[in-house]
């Protein structure tokens, strides 16, 4: 019964009653289902007199990867993958990965949309479709990465396509996503649904998945540097995905290094009306100092585009 109660309210809430009619049980055994399936990890609320299956926007433990000595680090920027779209290079991930090791990177911050979800409209567009199938891909890529010299450290949140899979399968997709990796032997870190936190080698870093879209770079930095006015916690570093595009630059709001990330799905736009291209197919790096008091400072960026394959 959970499936079925999953099935049935994970794109739209349901009355009570229309899902004792629909799941010919009683209000008392379908309450008793709900509260086992929550018990369970699932994400199936009761809300008045409504169920409706979602994924709230949270955030996890703070992630702390790589050293913090006095020192210059590096960092790879990874975003928006969308393993099992058509439109997904997974060679060009393998490229980029590989270029960020030899560079110097031994932590990756990843920012949302790994998978391609399953959205009915995304579906023509698709090479696997499937939460697991998708999340497989992705294993699969960086199981490449790992076995190839490069093992990354990764602190990752999940985006707004996650959220797709995560609605319909009534789980956390970014939870999932770091099971799956971890058992594979990929030190892959789930930091929280479309919002995080993370002390890289040292600098204190605000992971970020927004939901509203921008396609120029001055709109980009409009809505990174509002993100860094409203942040209430010490933050070195900002890091968004979703946008597609590439970005760089230090906020207004307390000497903060903001950054949007570009992207590896190879598509000219999104939904036909929002993302509009040419997007900027590939990843970035950025280069920061840890002083001797331990704080980051001096941070750059660069991005590094891909051979469209």
């Amino acid at each position: 019964m959970i499936f079925d109660i999953i099935h049935h309210t994970s794109r739209i809430a349901r009355s009570i009653g229309w899902l004792t009619l629909k799941l010919v049980c009683s209000e008392r055994e379908l309450r008793a289902a709900i509260k086992t399936a929550q018990e369970q990890g699932f994400h199936v609320h009761i809300v008045g007199q409504n169920v409706f299956t979602k994924l709230p926007v949270t955030t996890g433990p703070t992630i702390t990867l790589g050293t913090a000595k006095p020192g210059r680090y590096k960092i790879a920027h990874y975003t928006d993958p969308h393993w099992g779209s058509k439109h997904s290079s997974k060679q060009g991930q393998i490229d980029f990965l590989r270029f960020a090791w030899s560079e110097g990177c031994r932590v990756v911050a990843a920012t949302g949309d790994n998978t391609d979800g399953v959205k009915p409209l995304l579906v023509p567009e698709q090479r696997v479709t499937g939460a697991d199938e998708q999340i497989d891909e992705g294993v699969q890529i960086w199981k490449r990465v790992v076995k190839i010299g490069c093992p990354f450290s990764i602190a990752a949140i999940s985006g707004n396509h996650d959220g797709y899979s995560s609605h319909a399968i009534g789980s956390d997709i970014g939870r999932l996503t770091e099971e799956r990796m971890q058992a594979e032997g990929i030190d892959w870190h789930h930091a929280g649904t479309c919002i995080g936190n993370a002390v890289l080698h040292g600098a204190r870093t605000h992971l970020w998945h927004p939901m509203g879209a921008a396609s120029t770079t001055n709109a980009i930095r409009r809505m990174l540097n509002n993100k860094a006015e409203k942040l209430d916690v010490p933050t070195d570093l900002i890091l968004s995905g979703h946008l597609h595009h590439y970005a760089a630059f230090h906020a207004a709001a307390e000497d903060i290094y903001c950054a949007a990330g570009g992207t590896f799905q190879m598509k000219r736009y999104e939904f036909a009306n929002r993302i509009t291209g040419p997007w900027d197919v590939g990843g970035s790096i950025l280069t920061f100092t840890v002083d001797r008091r331990g704080r980051a400072c001096e941070f750059s960026s660069k991005f590094y585009p891909i051979v469209q394959r």
